[in-house]
């Protein structure tokens, strides 16, 4: 009862555990929920089975600061990152985009007055999903914030990411007075699962 007493009195364990449950399918455990089952008596009643994801997660996953050779190949694979940026009035914005690493920084290939473009100038923080596209249990989740945005060498880059997500040496959906701009990432935490 003091267990499940504590799940109510902390709607952050509560979220906390909801998180890990979605990926009871890659262990097998069987634990199907809906946001109607979801509450103490339920959390009560499947705690070994929620404790052992919230040990499988923590045995798996890697917090740090640094970009290690396993989130490189996701970085300068043939992925699809998903950014977010804050929109003015606080609320979230995500965009599926092309991404690539320099070897210190992570890079972001947009145009001069898109969106995330206008967001980041305004608020540098962002945070990076990517998932393996052989494997979506490898996945990468970063926060950090833009340092730079520059014009030089962006539209060379665009070019390079083109040849590696689509196979072709030069950007096709280049609009006539668009102004490429690489937007330079500097990550702060790096959430990394192995798979």
């Amino acid at each position: 009862k003091n267990l499940e007493r504590s799940f109510v009195a902390t709607p952050i364990s509560l979220l906390h555990i909801f998180c890990q449950i979605v990926f009871t399918k890659s262990l097998g455990l069987g634990l199907t929920v809906s946001s109607k089952t979801i509450g103490p008596a339920f959390l009560f009643g499947h705690i070994n089975r929620l404790t052992l994801i919230i040990w499988y997660h923590e045995e798996n996953m890697q917090i740090n600061r640094e970009i290690d050779d396993s989130v490189i190949q996701l970085l300068t694979g043939k992925n699809f990152a998903f950014v977010a940026t804050l929109m003015k009035d606080g609320s979230p914005q995500i965009t599926p985009t092309w991404i690539d690493f320099d070897g210190k920084s992570i890079l972001i290939n947009t145009a001069e007055g898109r969106i995330k473009q206008k967001n980041v100038s305004r608020d540098p923080h962002v945070a990076i999903s990517i998932v393996d596209q052989n494997n979506p249990y490898n996945m990468v989740t970063i926060r950090g914030k833009v340092i730079e945005q520059t014009s030089n060498g962006a539209d060379d880059h665009i070019d390079k990411l083109a040849k590696r997500y689509l196979g072709v040496d030069k950007y096709p959906f280049r609009s006539q007075n668009e102004k490429r701009v690489i937007l330079k990432v500097q990550p702060e935490k790096v959430f990394y699962m192995k798979p």
